[in-house]
């Protein structure tokens, strides 16, 4: 995809046309640095890439590649304007959008400094309120329950269970990892009046597994591969 980072989209079978059907996959800007031993959802997160305004210039010169993709953007950048970058991406064939790579990756400590000056996950699903209210279908990247319960304010058509850098700290986290994640904010979102998509980040190898895939989740969001 040249300048761009693929996360294909697997849904469980029995929960196509729930509320939305989403596209089948999502588009993010590449990490600036790049090495098999650093897994590209941290690589996104590092300020070696070009940022947003890279991303969405090089989506615009090239929709044919993009068209009918979701849309990742770090929707915390203090940079972005919805306002102007909205009718670029509608032209270019976009409709979804997700703030994909996120602020809530970083962990809850450095999240929070980030929240007080004004970089953090509010910045972040405003900037989703904004594109909604443009009628973008919207994605929510959230890491907890906290996070989850904030989107689900939102009614985002989808969100998406991404594991914190943290977790990362040995390996991929493991399937087990991540399904007690899945559980613990469909469990916080039980009370909430929302019935989206809840996606977990999953490893190519579980794409032909779904009966092991976690409870609660409706599908995956496949990781991308390291392209050296």
């Amino acid at each position: 995809m040249g300048e761009f980072l693929t996360w294909q989209i697997v849904l469980r079978d029995e929960v196509h046309g729930k509320n939305a059907e989403i596209p089948q996959r999502i588009i993010t800007v590449k990490p600036g640095f790049q090495h098999e031993n650093m897994p590209n959802e941290i690589g996104i997160l590092l300020p070696g890439n070009e940022g947003p305004a890279a991303l969405i210039d090089a989506v615009v010169a090239a929709p044919s590649l993009v068209e009918g993709a979701v849309m990742g953007i770090f929707l915390a950048s203090p940079f972005l304007r919805v306002d102007l970058d909205a009718p670029r991406l509608r032209q270019a064939g976009i409709d979804w959008i997700a703030n994909l790579p996120s602020v809530g990756q970083y962990g809850k400590e450095f999240s929070e400094q980030l929240e007080e000056v004004g970089l953090g996950l509010e910045s972040e699903l405003s900037a989703l309120a904004q594109y909604k209210e443009r009628e973008f279908s919207v994605a929510a990247v959230v890491v907890d329950e906290q996070g989850a319960c904030a989107a689900a304010k939102l009614l985002p058509q989808a969100m998406i269970v991404m594991p914190s850098v943290t977790d990362f700290a040995a390996v991929f986290p493991s399937l087990n990892q991540r399904g007690n994640a899945v559980q613990a904010i469909s469990t916080a979102l039980a009370e909430d009046v929302w019935d989206g998509l809840l996606l977990c980040l999953g490893d190519p190898g579980e794409v032909a597994h779904p009966r092991q895939w976690p409870t609660g989740a409706d599908g995956l969001v496949i990781r991308p591969s390291v392209d050296l």
